[in-house]
């Protein structure tokens, strides 16, 4: 649609529309090449499939939606990326997603939620200060202190201090923003570290 060359010589990392908004087979692998010979960081960046609007019409979303619509579309550029073996490293909401993803903390914890589905490692961009960003700053935060406690036996608490505990449980809101997305980050981050998770009633 654009100079993409031009631009990608100037970028350092690069939003690449994958078949909701814009996109397809074609322009997804050209546009990978593109970024790939620049030095470019690559990032699935799913819309709504509303071509006419170019994703940005204002559409209802259900939180239920934009899993969906992350799976199918990050799917679909990690699929062209892996025939060209580039990485894709993040996730940016176009559009009419990123709009409720910003205001409404129930569809920001479902693309958070979603995305650590399809692979954790996956970074999230968002707008800063909205919801979409907390959700996704919560659900590692907690991670890191929950790994810092299970290394030393001491928990990072919010004035900066450690309090020494001995819990045998980790509690997880659901009215929090991103308890999904944070709860299924920590499940992530213990197995990785070898923890073994079960019951606290030994079941």
């Amino acid at each position: 649609m654009g100079d993409d060359a031009q631009l990608l010589s100037i970028l350092t990392s690069a939003n690449i529309a994958c078949g909701g908004h814009a996109g397809d087979p074609d322009t997804m692998f050209r546009t990978l090449a593109l970024a790939r010979d620049s030095g470019v960081t690559l990032g699935a960046h799913p819309g709504r499939a509303d071509r006419i609007g170019v994703g940005r019409r204002v559409i209802p979303l259900l939180a239920n939606d934009i899993g969906r619509i992350c799976a199918a579309q990050i799917g679909a550029l990690r699929g062209v990326a892996a025939l060209m073996r580039v990485p894709v490293a993040y996730v940016k909401l176009h559009g009419a997603p990123a709009n409720p993803a910003a205001r409404n903390p129930s569809v920001a914890d479902a693309f958070v939620a979603a995305v650590q589905k399809i692979d954790p490692e996956l970074a999230v961009l968002a707008i800063s200060s909205t919801q979409a960003e907390h959700a996704s700053r919560a659900a590692g935060a907690a991670a890191s202190r929950l790994l810092s406690f299970l290394e030393t036996g001491r928990m990072p608490v919010v004035d900066g201090d450690q309090i020494a505990l001995a819990a045998q449980s980790i509690c997880a809101h659901d009215d929090s923003v991103g308890a999904a997305a944070m709860a299924r980050e920590v499940r992530y981050l213990l197995t990785a570290r070898g923890v073994q998770i079960a019951s606290f009633m030994g079941t």
